[in-house]
């Protein structure tokens, strides 16, 4: 299995999934709970509880409200996305459904 470890220190750079949709950001704050992570574009910064590394505060289910990943775990989950889905499209063109 593999593990998805996150040292927990100011400026490391970290990914976000929300669903299957995945922005970076850089750790700006560590707490002995939480972690702030600032996405760029993005006003506020992101917190998330150390323990579960899931956003605080989000209604989203736990399913799909954003989570903190390591950059390669977060690279290598982008691009398994990425795979999966050129090959539904391309089971829809077998099928003869335009997409």
């Amino acid at each position: 299995m593999e593990k998805d470890v996150i040292d927990f220190e100011t400026g490391l750079r970290v990914g976000i999934r929300s669903g299957n949709v995945w922005k970076y950001g850089k750790i700006v704050a560590v707490t002995p709970t939480t972690v702030a992570v600032q996405v760029p574009g993005e006003p506020a910064p992101r917190r998330f509880m150390r323990a579960t590394r899931f956003q605080t505060g989000t209604k989203e289910s736990r399913y799909t409200r954003p989570a903190l990943r390591t950059i390669a775990v977060a690279q290598r989950e982008e691009e398994s996305y990425r795979l999966a889905t050129e090959r539904a499209r391309a089971n829809l063109r077998e099928q003869g459904v335009v997409c």
